[in-house]
């Protein structure tokens, strides 16, 4: 677990820098999505499945990242506790 017992940085872990990658990755492909959904919008079209899956997508990754977020701030207070008669 990254920044455990409050030593280190989350960055330092490979497994929480693999997961930064892949949520920026997943995020990059969302922003695409919205343009190409603008540009078909401008154009007078009419979205297809890229918006609902654009939705799915985007709430999957925002509860991964406050998971991970919560986790993260967990770990430096689990170790506190433990320290506390």
């Amino acid at each position: 677990m990254p920044g455990v017992e409050g030593h280190g940085s989350a960055l330092r872990d490979g497994g929480f820098r693999r997961a930064l990658a892949d949520w920026y990755v997943t995020a990059e492909g969302l922003r695409l999505t919205r343009l190409r959904s603008q540009t078909v919008l401008s154009r007078g079209g009419t979205l297809g499945p890229e918006a609902t899956i654009g939705k799915i997508v985007s709430a999957r990754q925002k509860q991964e990242l406050a998971t991970e977020a919560l986790d993260l701030l967990d770990a430096p207070m689990a170790s506190l506790r433990m320290m506390i008669p």
